[in-house]
């Protein structure tokens, strides 16, 4: 509770919060629960060999926190703090398993809301962001809401907003790991007036029940993916060329719908 939590306090219940998500990540360990209401400006990494970690924003739907009137709006919001490091992102996950729900994220002007990191480690050593989730959040301004890192597998990102972002959802190498994003799902997202909004090589990712609106540069692109995605029943709404979604090989890019100016892929 970032209004009245203390990080003297044990954590284990609203009348004895935390008042870091930095202190709550410390505290929490595998297969646990962190709840969270306020504004959390921290940049956080997940904590060493701890997974399947479920991260809560309090309140009906992501928005932003804002304690007036007195004993109102205290939602769920992630922000960048006062004095970031720059070009680093809100919270890096490095296991297995983490999943966030419900949440405002606030994007930092050079980095990501949410980096789902991978290393190629192996044994104790391993850094892998794989099997994690992302439901019911919102992602608006600054550089990226999602970025894998290194190219994890099995992503679950649903029923998710990006907005005025530079890329809703990007890949990058990490580690020296190219690796595509793999076997994940991507589905029933809302992404509108972003730079770009889906950025990511990508290996049989399952992209369907998706909004596409708005945008400035590019739309999908599977760029440097290894391909067989399925790209199926997503709505893109606005003006679209062949340019502004990029298959990569053997792709099927099948039952897709468009208000105006689609050309099919």
């Amino acid at each position: 509770d970032t209004v009245n939590g203390s990080d003297s306090n044990a954590g284990t219940s609203w009348s004895a919060a935390k008042v870091t998500m930095a202190a709550a990540a410390a505290l929490v360990t595998s297969g646990g629960f962190i709840y969270f209401r306020g504004r959390v400006a921290e940049q956080v990494t997940t904590p060493v060999n701890v997974m399947d970690v479920t991260v809560v924003g309090v309140g009906t739907r992501p928005r932003h926190a804002d304690a007036a009137p007195a004993g109102g709006n205290l939602s769920a919001q992630w922000q960048v703090p006062a004095s970031p490091t720059a070009a680093t992102p809100l919270v890096k996950v490095i296991q297995q398993g983490w999943r966030f729900v419900n949440i405002l994220f606030d994007a930092p002007a050079d980095a990501a809301c949410i980096q789902f990191f991978r290393n190629g480690g192996a044994g104790d050593a391993e850094r892998d962001a794989g099997h994690s989730s992302v439901y019911g959040c919102r992602f608006v301004g600054g550089a990226t809401g999602i970025e894998d890192s290194g190219g994890v597998g099995h992503l679950l990102i649903e029923d998710n907003e990006f907005h005025d972002l530079t890329h809703g959802i990007k890949s990058v190498t990490g580690a020296g790991i190219g690796q595509p994003l793999l076997r994940s799902t991507i589905r029933g997202n809302r992404f509108r007036s972003n730079t770009n909004h889906l950025v990511s090589a990508c290996q049989e990712v399952h992209l369907y029940d998706n909004i596409f609106g708005s945008f400035t540069t590019l739309a999908i692109d599977f760029t440097g993916g290894i391909g067989s995605n399925i790209v199926t029943g997503n709505h893109l709404y606005g003006t679209y060329a062949l340019a502004d979604y990029i298959p990569a090989a053997n792709d099927s890019w099948n039952g897709n719908a468009a208000s105006t100016g689609f050309t099919a892929a």
